[in-house]
């Protein structure tokens, strides 16, 4: 087998194979056997027919599909493995000739991991800032909402299990909290009754309540901005050509997540586009800048990984599904691909976390 490498942009590799002739006949002949033991030829026993009547009965299509698909995979490999190149994606094949009696070539192109060069990460340093403060007016603009909300409610269920006179006039039906207190809906402002019916003890327990929330939503938000600052920052020191085949594939995802976003409110992919007045590729050409990013942020991860000598057990992949039982009706092969994947995850995530621990130092 004869072979001819050449280094593409952006990480890939363009492989030349040559398979010789002879390779081709014999493994054309072991078909070509193989699909004669099942065929029944008129005037012959199963499996004793000549092979010029099992291929004329066949078809040589069938045949030379099944030599292809042995054959390149096979071949594809002991290239790869004697380059030492290990591709991230399926590769693009495009055979360029292949008939009985010449050899056999075609193009293999290839995306491997690219090299990334990150220097002086250790050198980046973010303050994170103090949460706001949350005041009362923020409380009580946020109860009042809360409130406004809870009374449309109320007057929705007020219309559709209100009792109608002979007139059909809507009457109140009585409405009442957990506790078997009936609630007005006169009232005009938040009230304890109100309160009780959300699940506090009264008005000041519940406007506590929505400080307490605020202040953790306050505190998230403060550390997903500290977060945001040192991936930002980071970045600036990464260089790395991101892969076409990367990008496509960040794509996929974004769009099967956003198609599954519009399902759970009833909506479809295809009417948001046309509402968009976009094709989906018009869409994943907007879209191609963010997808092009989150590529270079998990290759930035994975380099932090590998230079800070992270790793992950296989008792933290364990602890990450809720019983033994939860691969149970899986194959091996699937069960190994959803640890890979845990295990990735949580790699990824282990590198971010020592990312911001070295930016507050």
């Amino acid at each position: 087998m004869q072979k001819e490498v050449k280094k593409l942009p952006k990480s890939e590799y363009e492989l030349t194979i040559t398979v010789p002739v002879e390779i081709i006949q014999k493994e054309y002949d072991y078909v070509l056997t193989q699909v004669a033991e099942g065929i029944e030829v008129s005037g012959f026993r199963k499996g004793k027919a000549p092979k010029e009547m099992v291929e004329a009965k066949v078809g040589k299509e069938r045949i030379n599909q099944e030599v292809l698909e042995k054959i390149l995979p096979y071949s594809l490999m002991e290239a790869l493995k004697e380059e030492n190149l290990v591709p991230i994606t399926d590769p693009k094949i495009a055979v360029s000739q292949f008939e009985l009696g010449k050899d056999l070539v075609y193009k293999a192109t290839i995306t491997v991991m690219p090299e990334i060069e990150l220097d002086d990460y250790r050198k980046v340093k973010v303050t994170m800032s103090e949460p706001k403060k949350v005041g009362e007016k923020e409380i009580e603009e946020s109860v009042n909402k809360l409130y406004e909300r809870w009374k449309l409610i109320q007057d929705q269920t007020k219309k559709e299990t209100g009792i109608t006179t002979p007139e059909g006039v809507a009457t109140e039906k009585a409405i009442y909290t957990p506790e078997g207190e009936k609630i007005s809906l006169e009232k005009k402002e938040p009230n304890d009754e109100f309160a009780k019916a959300l699940g506090a003890a009264d008005l000041v327990d519940l406007k506590n309540k929505v400080k307490e929330e605020m202040e953790i939503q306050e505190k998230q938000n403060v550390e997903k901005e500290f977060e945001n600052s040192v991936v930002e920052e980071t970045l600036k020191k990464v260089k790395v050509e991101v892969p076409e085949a990367l990008v496509d594939e960040e794509l996929n995802r974004m769009i099967i997540n956003f198609n599954h976003y519009l399902s759970q409110f009833g909506l479809k992919f295809e009417d948001y586009l046309a509402r968009e007045k976009k094709t989906i590729e018009q869409l994943r050409q907007d879209w191609r800048p963010q997808a092009e990013k989150d590529v270079k942020i998990e290759l930035m991860l994975r380099k932090i990984a590998e230079l800070e000598k992270i790793d992950v057990s296989p008792e933290e992949v364990t602890a990450q599904f809720p019983s033994e039982h939860k691969h149970e009706d899986h194959t091996p092969e699937k069960k190994e691909q959803e640890e890979n994947y845990v295990r990735h995850a949580l790699r990824q995530a282990k590198a971010l976390g020592r990312l911001k621990e070295i930016a507050t130092k």
